[in-house]
């Protein structure tokens, strides 16, 4: 038995699973086997049902904790009963054994609810308020710092000046933090700072719990319950995350070793709204709808226990999910590598790999990243890139002989292993890393954007226009510099309908290459596609203005008269 194939992007996250359940239609009892869930609703089988019935029902879910009422939203007969989907009444509530804290804040924030969360977990907080989908942070929580500690500790006030504000918060009801912003002791950017920092803290211990209840109740938060602070919940959740100190995460963001990870069709957005450090993008650039958890950690010049934590937080933002299937289950032959130029490795270069490969045991760490034994950081850095780049997996792909790609992973894992360790011992002074590790990120950024721009332009060739679109705003996010990945995220985004995005990514365009014809005609055109006559007029005259020859806008300006 399966669910009917229905979309798992919704608000609350849907989760597939195979649980019996009790479904009472009408004062009559089914038996009724549930095929998805999520917060707000269910997808059930209805034994021996074969009519809709009316829309209000009582459903009882016994692993789900789930005993309420509910109505019908959707119906369809099956050969065994009949599918629906119910939307549950009453309050969000669930078990963190089935649900994920990070997915209830993310809904909450998305459809701007405002009440109280009730969490019966082992932790100081068991109350969390949101105001229209914002949180809503108190003066102090017991057992977390509070905004006064913090910004004593980071130097910001001082205690007379804190005290002061202690005062005038009891008299007034303003918040402290409002109160030393109000005397000119901080700025508003300091506050939102600290902010920052204590829901991050909080979110540290939250987001790592696996055990426990909640239930979320709808209803007015009063005044005095703190400040309403609009911080984005992906960037709260990831920093939370990241910051824990279990590798694997949460037991429910943790990821079999053998499941192969892909972007959903909104990754794109969530990423572009997320403050990814390097690690997460290069985690990101790793992920590609064919690659195993496992993949990506041996592919990954971070330690295993990051990179772990990396795509733990990635998945809880729902930034990347497994995509069902595992490593057997993926294709691994020439077809891969269609649509790819073709590349012959030099001689040279398969000899080293098998010296490698023969002798990695024996070899040492710097024999086999080529460096003397007192290289400095920088050319350990240097030295490994260079050959990241000749013994990447990817460039072996459409090679039929699985003895060589086994080769050059055994390869590319060693040289992994032998940057992360002398690297880390080799480290510049922190007084001496900034420009140089500027200019190193910014190339392998570069690098990394050019990769997921040219796997964007294949997939859009093949009028995978989502897939494109999640290629495109990975390479925008990795170089936001480069007008043409902006255009053709656009391209992509107009092709998938999303108009607003894609006006976004074509005006992003035209602002770092004012006089690109090419992208001033495309807007022209999604403005002609949304019945803006007089905006898409204006873009065609300013296309033709930089190049008089542009088809594209003088096409759209005969439409335009015609």
């Amino acid at each position: 038995m399966s669910a009917p194939d229905r979309s798992n992007r919704r608000i609350f996250l849907r989760q597939r699973a195979s649980l019996d359940s009790d479904v009472v239609v009408s004062g009559r009892r089914f038996r009724a086997k549930v095929g998805d869930f999520s917060l707000s609703g269910v997808g059930v089988l209805i034994r021996d049902a074969v009519a809709p019935g009316p829309s209000s029902v009582y459903l009882t879910i016994r692993d789900l904790d789930v005993d309420t009422r509910g109505r019908v939203i959707w119906s369809r007969s099956a050969p065994e009963g009949m599918w629906a989907g119910i939307d549950l009444a009453g309050p969000l509530r669930g078990n963190l054994t089935h649900h994920r804290l990070s997915d209830l804040f993310l809904g909450i924030q998305k459809t701007r609810r405002t009440g109280v969360l009730r969490l019966t977990v082992e932790l100081p907080i068991n109350e969390i308020f949101f105001r229209e989908g914002a949180l809503v942070l108190p003066p102090s929580l017991q057992g977390y710092r509070d905004i006064g500690e913090i910004l004593l500790g980071s130097g910001r006030i001082t205690s007379d000046q804190y005290r002061r504000a202690l005062d005038a918060s009891k008299k007034t009801g303003r918040h402290p933090g409002a109160v030393l912003v109000g005397l000119g002791n901080l700025s508003a950017a300091e506050l939102s700072a600290a902010v920052r920092k204590q829901a991050e803290e909080i979110a540290l211990a939250l987001f790592g719990v696996d055990r426990g209840s909640f239930v979320f109740t709808e209803a007015p938060v009063p005044e005095n319950k703190g400040i309403t602070f609009m911080l984005r919940m992906e960037n709260l959740i990831y920093r939370g995350l990241k910051a824990g100190k279990r590798p694997e995460g949460t037991m429910r963001n943790r990821l079999p070793a053998d499941a192969v990870l892909c972007f959903p069709p909104d990754s794109a957005a969530v990423l572009a709204g997320t403050a990814l450090d390097e690690d997460g993008k290069e985690v990101c650039s790793l992920i590609n709808g064919r690659r195993t958890v496992r993949e990506i950690l041996s592919l990954s010049s971070f330690h295993e226990a990051e990179t772990l934590r990396t795509l733990s937080a990635l998945y809880a933002i729902q930034a990347v999910e497994n995509s069902g299937r595992q490593e057997s289950e993926v294709p691994r032959s020439r077809e891969e590598g269609k649509g790819q130029p073709e590349e012959e490795i030099p001689q040279v270069l398969l000899e080293r790999m098998e010296r490698i490969y023969r002798e990695h045991r024996s070899l040492g760490y710097h024999r086999i990243l080529d460096v003397d034994e007192g290289a400095s950081a920088e050319e350990i850095k240097r030295a490994y890139h260079k050959m990241a780049k000749e013994f990447h997996p990817d460039r072996y792909l459409r090679f039929a002989s699985d003895s060589l790609r086994e080769k050059v992973h055994v390869v590319f894992s060693c040289i992994n292993e032998a940057y992360r360790e002398l690297y880390g011992t080799r480290k510049p002074p922190r007084s001496e890393a900034p420009v140089s590790k500027e200019k190193s990120q910014s190339e392998t950024n570069r690098d990394l954007a050019k990769s997921r721009a040219k796997e964007g332009l294949l997939l859009f060739s093949a009028g995978r226009y989502e897939e494109a679109a999640t290629f495109f705003g990975q390479a925008v996010y990795l170089d936001g510099t480069e007008p043409e990945y902006h255009h053709y995220l656009g391209m992509a985004f107009l092709n998938c309908k999303k108009m607003k995005p894609a006006e976004g990514s074509f005006k992003k365009a035209l602002e770092l290459d004012p006089t690109n014809a090419k992208y001033g005609a495309e807007l022209g055109h999604l403005y002609l596609k949304l019945g803006f006559g007089a905006r898409a007029r204006t873009a065609f005259e300013r296309a033709l203005k930089c190049d008089p020859s542009d088809k594209r806008a003088a096409e759209g300006l005969r439409r335009l008269k015609g």
